[in-house]
């Protein structure tokens, strides 16, 4: 299964049950940005939200998992371990990428952090000028700061929406 695959099946079903992606995303407590990320094939759905879209779709996991609609309600155990095994590998690729994430982000924010330090080590208040060494320091140590906090807080605010 690939990810424009699975887009194109959730895309299928939203408009089928007649839902807008606004109205998908607020049911499954995510951005309507993440509903279309994942219709355009450019991510997957977080696996704690795999029930929930399920669910919203009127589809059982597995189908939702083979991104196609089950003539039968009778499972093979073949057919079910191959979509246990894609869940699986799809559950580490999305930590591989969080993994990847966190770690830029913090040598971003400790950058930022040396950046401001330096900064604020080296000005001088006889030399006040917006584009002293030190100001400029100070500016983008506080830039890859925020960029860092943003990242924090986004991250926090999406664990802590889901309920």
């Amino acid at each position: 299964m690939d990810a424009k695959q699975m887009g194109m099946f959730i895309s299928k079903l939203r408009k089928e049950n007649n839902m807008t992606q606004a109205q998908l995303a607020k049911e499954l407590h995510v951005s309507d940005k993440a509903v279309s990320r994942w219709e355009r094939g450019l991510g997957f759905p977080d696996i704690n939200t795999i029930e929930p879209l399920a669910e919203a779709l009127n589809v059982n996991i597995l189908e939702l998992m083979q991104c196609q609609r089950m003539p039968t309600k009778d499972v093979q155990v073949e057919v079910a371990t191959d979509a246990v095994n894609t869940t699986l590998d799809i559950v580490q690729q999305q930590k591989k990428i969080e993994l990847r994430n966190m770690v830029m982000y913090s040598i971003v924010g400790i950058i930022g952090v040396i950046c401001l330090l330096i900064g604020l080590a080296f000005h001088s208040h006889d030399n006040f000028s917006l584009f002293s060494r030190p100001i400029l320091s100070c500016c983008v140590g506080m830039i890859m700061l925020m960029v860092f906090l943003t990242y924090l807080y986004r991250r926090v605010n999406k664990y802590s929406r889901k309920e």
